[in-house]
């Protein structure tokens, strides 16, 4: 199609418009062609689906079909200030036109006396929960959008929309009127934030587990991608601080994922004991004190992460030596050497001399000449 303009600023008109029309007469009055009315129905900006994956990974980062996964996604529609979708279509249709035959044809629902019901078995934005199953790898594509989220809207002062301004869903908009949400144009209410629930269970044979992940602002610009690890003999990436052995430090481990619990010789870190950092992805190193009556003595380290995988590490037994080594007599180190040591100094100093001599003979024999 070519490009739709503006007739007077010469501007592009296709930008969101899904459909963008003209009435025009043509050879009228004098005029070519004369504009008599237009209308355009514009497309939210945000997108209504996206592809929420999961990946079972062994120790060595191969995935693992082993692994028997599972993702539900489940709408939050008990959020304050949500609404499904398809209500809030409906109650806007009829804000803006008056027209409740056209509200329940696009969605398919009515009002029944005692609320919003389904008359036509089209409910397109259906409130269950979408749910995939399979091994090593699933994928749940179209994540469709339900609901809206107004919670970040709220109720203080009444807020005049201009139909050509551009507006940053971001912010917030101010609204003091008994309608609520209504007068807000519909791409902007469309282009509201969507809460959900992803509900992902795992189970290898031995371990059944299931962790939910709460969007409360649900992204559906971007896919969302898991990844998990069930395995017990994985890497685990802690050592002693050399600048304080009686502290542990610890580095995340992608393949392995964040920690639910760390044991250090049976006393067991979980919860709020475990400092935040190695509960989340962190950056940078993570350090936790050893228990004090385990400090100098060989540590026995078992790592768990929130799917039930495991590490473990063993660090040797730190003497007194090690732990405050003395620094060698200068003096002393000069008594120690044996007589192979002197001979061999000895050596390279007769060669390095000699070099020394001939190099000066040279020179002086050159400045006589």
């Amino acid at each position: 199609m070519d490009v739709v303009l503006d007739q007077e600023k010469k501007i592009p008109r296709y930008e969101n418009a899904t459909v963008f029309n003209t009435l025009e007469s043509s050879e009228f009055a004098g005029h070519d062609v004369t504009f008599l009315t237009s209308d355009e129905y514009m497309y939210p900006e945000s997108f209504f689906h996206n592809t929420v994956s999961v990946t079972a990974v062994d120790s060595d980062g191969i995935q693992d079909n082993s692994v028997e996964l599972s993702i539900e996604m489940i709408p939050r529609d008990e959020l304050e200030g949500t609404v499904p979708l398809n209500q809030y279509v409906h109650d806007k249709v009829i804000f803006d036109t008056g027209d409740d035959g056209f509200a329940q044809i696009i969605t398919g629902l009515d009002m029944d006396g005692n609320g919003i019901a389904v008359v036509n078995n089209h409910d397109i934005y259906p409130l269950d929960n979408l749910t995939i199953e399979g091994n090593g790898k699933v994928s749940l594509e179209k994540t469709r959008r339900v609901l809206s989220s107004f919670t970040q809207y709220d109720t203080t002062i009444d807020q005049t929309f201009d139909p050509n301004e551009i507006i940053d869903i971001s912010g917030k908009y101010l609204l003091d009127t008994e309608d609520g949400v209504l007068p807000i144009p519909l791409t902007t209410g469309l282009d509201a934030l969507s809460p959900y629930t992803i509900s992902i269970t795992a189970d290898n044979g031995s371990i059944k587990t299931t962790n939910e992940f709460d969007h409360t602002w649900y992204d559906f610009s971007i896919d969302y991608n898991y990844q998990l690890n069930m395995d017990s003999d994985n890497v685990l990436n802690i050592e002693r601080d050399p600048g304080n052995m009686r502290v542990l430090k610890y580095f995340y481990d992608e393949n392995f994922g964040t920690l639910e619990s760390l044991e250090i010789n049976g006393v067991i870190f979980e919860g709020d004991d475990l400092p935040e950092c190695f509960r989340i992805k962190s950056p940078s190193a993570c350090y936790l004190s050893v228990p004090e009556d385990h400090q100098l003595a060989e540590l026995h380290i078992t790592v768990t992460n929130i799917w039930g995988g495991t590490s473990v590490k063993t660090l040797p037994e730190i003497t007194p030596e090690i732990l405050n080594p003395v620094v060698p007599d200068p003096i002393d180190s000069i008594f120690n050497l044996t007589m192979f040591d002197f001979v061999l100094i000895s050596l390279v100093l007769l060669i390095v001399t000699y070099v020394i001599y001939r190099t000066i003979r040279w020179y002086f024999g050159t400045l006589r000449e």
